[in-house]
């Protein structure tokens, strides 16, 4: 029987197939919503986020182009049960990202940040998994840095 490589696990390449259920397992409770939300501060927003919470209960918030600063919301999210781990503010009505959590059973560290990106590792038990969050600027001359940065990661 053929096995089609796009039906595999991406560890069953590395000889690890036999660690995935494990992986999997300590995650099967954590959940990621990642949301370009332009604009993060407006009421209608706020109902929107509720109502999206409500549903998904998601771990993490990734938040893009959120347009203001965190400190204007910083109560609502604190209603919600989220704290916030990193921030990269808005300039202006420019960018923004926020990473917000609602778990506690993980340990979060920074890597690195930039104005277009943070990098973050993601810690339960023994298990470890690296994120970027990124935002590329609308400006090619500013990509070219965004560039440069993840390269080096």
């Amino acid at each position: 029987m053929r096995v089609n490589p796009l039906q595999r696990s991406p560890c069953s390449f590395m000889g690890l197939s036999f660690l995935l259920p494990f992986l999997m397992d300590l995650f099967c409770d954590f959940s990621i919503i990642s949301w370009n939300i332009r604009g993060a501060l407006g009421q209608s927003t706020r109902r929107h986020l509720r109502d999206v919470i409500s549903q998904h209960h998601p771990s993490l918030f990734l938040l893009y182009e959120t347009h203001g600063l965190f400190v204007k919301v910083e109560a609502f999210w604190e209603n919600l049960g989220y704290k916030p781990l990193f921030l990269q503010e808005a300039n202006g009505h420019s960018g923004g990202i926020w990473i917000l959590s609602y778990v506690n059973d993980i340990t979060v560290s920074l890597t690195d940040s930039i104005h277009q990106a943070i990098s973050f590792s993601i810690q339960k038990r023994n298990v470890v998994w690296h994120c970027s969050v990124v935002y590329a600027s609308p400006t090619p001359s500013n990509r070219n840095f965004l560039w440069d940065y993840l390269s080096d990661l």
